[in-house]
């Protein structure tokens, strides 16, 4: 079908075993040659390491079930008009939830023992956001608002499960300002 009559979308429902969606979106990806179509994985579970091990594949992002279909349509049109627009991220270069689905002090944990490098990108229900950079899994930049520092991820903890936030490759990195190791 996909071959037929290519889709904008495609969400795919992966509570079990990662490795048939990951062959499907490595074939759509590589073996298609198509990095547009916007692909979305659908679970339930919330472990840091599930969360990272999709993040690591071709989605584009990530949708917690149960589903709200309010929200699932604002954030396809939202994919859909960006990638329109030509500013959209390439294809499966993030992961984006909200600290309900995902607690900061787990994902920091995950990404700590992945060993990744990213970027943390927070908003607060507030609006204040923050920017936290991992280098290998360590944090080594963060910022919020005019705070900088280790007195920034506090004030990302102190919002407890109050944002949300998108990871995606952090190819390049600004200076660190962060020099002590997660779990202080």
């Amino acid at each position: 079908l996909y071959l037929r009559r290519k889709p904008a979308a495609i969400l795919i429902h992966i509570d079990e075993s990662l490795s048939a969606a990951q062959e499907f979106c490595r074939s759509i990806r590589e073996d298609v040659g198509d990095a547009s179509t916007v692909l979305y994985a659908v679970t339930q579970r919330s472990e840091p390491s599930f969360l990272l091990n999709l993040m690591d594949t071709w989605f584009s992002d990530v949708l917690p079930l149960p589903l709200n279909s309010q929200v699932v349509v604002a954030r396809i049109s939202k994919a859909l008009s960006t990638r329109e627009k030509g500013a959209g991220r390439p294809g499966g270069q993030g992961f984006s939830a909200t600290f309900k689905d995902l607690s900061f002090v787990d994902l920091v944990q995950a990404l700590g023992s992945g060993g990744k490098n990213v970027r943390m990108q927070i908003e607060h229900s507030s609006g204040r956001q923050a920017d936290i950079f991992f280098r290998r899994g360590r944090i080594v930049y963060s910022a919020c608002g005019t705070l900088k520092g280790l007195e920034a991820v506090y004030q990302v903890i102190r919002w407890k499960d109050d944002g949300s936030f998108r990871i995606e490759p952090a190819p390049e990195f600004p200076p660190d300002n962060v020099s002590a190791p997660n779990d202080y």
